[in-house]
């Protein structure tokens, strides 16, 4: 069986983030995956790109 974490955040200090990897890590199994999906090219997502804009408007 195969499962996918969606994450809010991509903010290197998510607690979320830590979270779904280490769920990941000690349920995921041969039988059964768990894949944490990365959003980071989505700038919405990341509060790292919103408080360091690399825009100038």
């Amino acid at each position: 069986m195969h499962y996918v974490a969606i994450v809010g955040s991509n903010s290197k200090t998510s607690l979320n983030r830590r979270l779904a990897a280490a769920i990941a890590k000690r349920y995921g199994t041969d039988d059964v995956t768990i894949d944490v999906l990365i959003l980071n090219d989505l700038p919405m997502y990341n509060v790292d790109d919103e408080n360091s804009p690399q825009h100038k408007w």
